[in-house]
């Protein structure tokens, strides 16, 4: 296979990856072929030490679904990254951190709901406690109530405030489990993609 004939077939193989990512891959492969002929390797011995352009298609659709999910946690962009890892598990190799990955995906997503939960109670409680003590104040300030009143509304807003905050800390440890559990999935993925390498490589060895 030629450079040409490489480039060619990686670029069928990219089909729905963005533009900017297959220049980047392209700009990669060029630099490999330009190095490879500065050795004094012929494009077919370069072409013969690399992957499969299919291969190398799935693996970079696989780091762009892991870079997304890093980037932006969240169920959407999570639910690619498990099914690559459960695609892994299927294989014999993969079976025997099948129940792990299983329990360690209930977990993570045991916690996100009680976190959700636990937010989301505590933002309403503060938001709704604040509303209450806020029309609470502007009626004692038109009953003649002035200092009581204004005291009531200062409590409302520390209270709203409160909520709001809770709900920022809710938020931003959500998005930390999920980065965390997209963490632990490249791992799982990583162990057990290494030791498919590993017993090919013992076989073809």
């Amino acid at each position: 296979m030629s450079k040409s004939e490489f480039m060619a077939a990686l670029a069928a193989e990219l089909q729905g990856i963005p533009q900017s990512e297959v220049q980047k891959i392209f700009e990669y492969y060029q630099e490999i072929f330009d190095d490879g002929q500065e050795q004094g390797k012929t494009e077919q011995e370069i072409c013969s030490s690399l992957d499969s352009t299919h291969e190398i298609a799935e693996r970079f659709r696989i780091e762009l679904a892991f870079v997304r999910a890093e980037q932006k946690p969240s169920p959407k962009t999570i639910a690619p990254v498990l099914l690559v890892l459960l695609g892994l598990c299927v294989l014999p190799i993969g079976l025997p951190l099948l129940l792990t990955l299983f329990a360690l995906a209930v977990s993570a997503v045991a916690v996100v709901v009680s976190l959700i939960a636990s937010g989301v109670a505590i933002a309403a409680a503060f938001g709704i406690g604040g509303v209450a003590c806020l029309i609470t104040g502007f009626t004692w300030i038109f009953t003649g109530s002035v200092i009581p009143g204004l005291g009531m509304i200062g409590l409302s807003l520390t209270s709203i405030g409160l909520g709001v905050i809770g709900t920022i800390v809710s938020i931003w440890l959500i998005r930390a489990v999920f980065r965390g559990m997209v963490y632990l999935f490249r791992k799982i993925y990583q162990s057990i993609n290494g030791r498919i390498k590993k017993k090919e490589g013992m076989y073809h060895g």
